[in-house]
C-alpha cells in the first residue's frame, strides 16, 4: 500500500538509456523489446528467431532478413 503523501509522477528523458537491465525507456541496444526498429541481414543479427519471410522474398540482394526491436532499459535517477 502506497502513502497519501507520496504522488506518483511522469517524466521523459532525452536520451537512450544504456543499462542493461529491462525497464521502461528505450536502450541502446538491440532486443526482444516492443518496437519494432527496421529489418537487417541474417549475416548482420544471427538470430533465426526473428526471420521475416515477407521482407526476406522481397530482399532483391536474396539475404534471410531480421526484424530488430529496441530493448527497454532501465534509467537511475536521482531525487533531490
Amino acid at each position: 500500500m502506497i502513502p497519501d503523501y507520496i504522488k506518483p509522477f511522469a517524466y521523459q528523458i532525452p536520451w537512450k538509456s544504456s543499462s542493461v537491465h529491462s525497464g521502461d525507456h528505450l536502450g541502446i541496444q538491440r532486443g526482444l523489446g516492443f518496437e519494432y526498429k527496421g529489418n537487417t541481414s541474417l549475416v548482420d543479427y544471427p538470430d533465426l528467431r526473428r526471420m521475416d519471410l515477407r521482407q526476406t522474398l522481397r530482399d532483391p540482394y536474396e539475404q534471410v532478413q531480421v526484424r530488430l526491436f529496441n530493448h527497454d532499459s532501465i534509467t537511475g535517477l536521482c531525487l533531490v
